[in-house]
C-alpha cells in the first residue's frame, strides 16, 4: 500500500503529480491564505502521512512552525525557510565566480529613505520594489524614488537578460542540480499580470562554466541555511552570461514536474538524499524532450465552465471543478506542450490558451429578432449627381423703377 503524503500550498496539482510518479498517495489540500482553516483540514487527514510543502508557504513559517511540531516535514525546516528567505540571504554570501549578485536595500529608517531617494534622483541603476512575502512574482513593481518602500517590502536591482530557474536536491550539506528551465514571466497571452511567473520551457542546457557556478552557489546556500530536499533558485542570465540569482524557493518547485516529465524520472521525492548514481543512470537512458508549461490565469471573475475535453488530457492539466469559480488574475489551469524548440512551444501553448479562454467566455455575437432594430442601410459609394435650384437674382434696375 503506498505511504499517504499530504501536499498543502497554493497549487498543489504539481506536486501531486511529482508524489505520485515517485509512489506516494498524495492527498492534495488547495492553501487559500487562512492558516487556521489549513491546520484543522490537517487534522483531518492521517496522523502519521508527512507533509510536503508546495508554493506559497515558504512565506508562512509560524504555519510551518505549527504543522511540524505533530508532523514530518518533506523539504526544509521551518528555521531553515525563515532564514533563507530574508531578503539579504543572497548578498550574505561570499564571492563566487560566475555569479553577480544584485544589490538589495530593505528598511524603513530615515537615513535609508534619504539614500533611496538619492540612488533614485542620481543613479542609472534601475530598481524593483517586491513583497517580503512573494509568490509567483505578485506584487512586484518599478520602484520610483516617490513611492514608499514599506516594512514589508525591499528594492533589488533590475537586471536585463533571460529568466530562468534552478532545481535542485540536497541534504544539509551538499547539493545536486537537478535541472534548468526558462521562466515565461508576464505574458499576456496567458493572462499573467506583469513579473508574474506564468509557465517555464526546459530543459535548458548550460554551460559548464555556469553549471559550476550554480552547484556552488546551491552548496553555499545548502550549508549555510541547512536545505534540504527539493529547492529552486531563480536567475537572470545577463547579456555577460553571469548568473544573477534573484530569490530563494525552499520547497517544491513546479518547474520540478516539467523536469520530470521531460526527463521521464520519478525520483526527486524519494527520500531527502540526493540523486544515486544508479538513478542517474536510469534517466540518462532517456533522451529529454523540450516540453513547456503554461499557467493560466484569469481573465476576470467568472464561473468556470467544464473544461473537459477542450483540450487532450496530456495538454491540459489540473484543470479546476466546474462548480468553482475563477478570481481575476489568479491561476486556475495548466498547459502542456512539446516541440522541436522554445518558439514553437511557445506558439502552441499560446494557441491553446485561446482555445481554453473561449470556452470561458465566448465572444458575444449579436441575434437579430423582432425588437432589435436594424441599421439603415450604409450610403452607397460613387458619385451621386444632385438637382440644384437656382435662386434669381433681385434686379436693382427694377426696384428703382418701381
Amino acid at each position: 500500500m503506498a505511504q499517504p503524503l499530504l501536499i498543502l500550498g497554493r497549487r498543489p496539482g504539481p506536486a501531486a503529480d511529482s508524489a505520485q510518479r515517485a509512489g506516494f498517495d498524495p492527498i492534495p489540500i488547495p492553501f487559500a491564505g487562512d492558516a487556521r482553516a489549513a491546520l484543522h483540514e490537517l487534522q483531518a487527514q492521517p496522523t502519521q502521512a508527512p507533509v510536503l510543502i508546495a508554493g506559497d508557504l515558504e512565506n508562512h513559517p509560524k504555519l510551518l512552525d505549527a504543522i511540524a511540531f505533530d508532523r514530518d516535514l518533506i523539504g526544509c525546516s521551518p528555521d531553515a525557510v525563515r532564514s533563507v528567505r530574508s531578503p539579504g540571504a543572497l548578498a550574505d554570501l561570499p564571492a563566487i565566480p560566475g555569479i553577480r549578485f544584485l544589490e538589495t536595500r530593505g528598511g524603513a529608517a530615515l537615513g535609508l529613505r534619504l539614500k533611496r531617494l538619492a540612488l533614485g534622483l542620481f543613479s542609472r541603476r534601475r530598481y524593483l520594489r517586491k513583497p517580503v512575502a512573494s509568490y509567483h512574482g505578485q506584487g512586484i513593481a518599478w520602484w520610483t524614488p516617490a513611492t514608499p518602500v514599506g516594512h514589508d517590502g525591499y528594492l533589488q536591482q533590475y537586471a536585463r537578460g533571460l529568466p530562468l530557474s534552478a532545481v535542485f536536491k540536497a541534504d544539509g550539506w551538499s547539493a545536486i542540480l537537478v535541472g534548468v528551465t526558462e521562466q515565461l514571466v508576464g505574458e499576456p497571452a496567458f493572462g499573467a499580470p506583469d513579473f508574474a511567473w506564468c509557465g517555464a520551457v526546459g530543459p535548458v542546457q548550460l554551460g559548464e562554466k555556469s553549471r559550476h557556478a550554480l552547484n556552488q552557489l546551491a552548496v553555499a546556500l545548502t550549508q549555510r541555511h541547512d536545505l534540504r530536499g527539493v529547492f529552486g533558485i531563480d536567475f537572470i542570465q545577463d547579456f555577460r552570461g553571469r548568473l544573477c540569482p534573484v530569490e530563494v524557493n525552499p520547497r517544491y518547485p513546479e518547474s520540478t514536474d516539467l523536469l520530470e516529465r521531460a526527463t521521464r524520472s520519478a525520483a526527486l521525492l524519494r527520500g531527502v538524499a540526493p540523486v544515486s548514481s544508479s538513478s542517474a543512470k536510469h534517466r540518462r537512458s532517456h533522451a529529454p524532450q523540450l516540453l513547456g508549461q503554461a499557467l493560466l490565469h484569469a481573465e476576470a471573475d467568472a464561473p468556470c465552465p467544464d473544461l473537459n475535453g477542450c483540450l487532450p488530457a496530456d495538454a491540459l492539466l489540473n484543470v479546476p471543478d466546474p462548480a468553482a469559480r475563477l478570481v481575476a488574475a489568479q491561476p486556475f489551469a495548466r498547459l502542456q506542450a512539446a516541440g522541436p524548440n522554445r518558439d514553437a512551444i511557445v506558439k502552441q501553448l499560446q494557441a491553446m490558451a485561446r482555445e481554453v479562454y473561449a470556452r470561458i467566455a465566448p465572444p458575444k455575437r449579436e441575434v437579430l429578432t423582432e425588437t432589435t432594430p436594424r441599421l439603415p442601410p450604409p450610403p452607397k459609394r460613387g458619385i451621386e449627381t444632385v438637382e440644384v435650384k437656382r435662386i434669381p437674382r433681385p434686379d436693382p434696375d427694377r426696384k428703382q423703377l418701381e
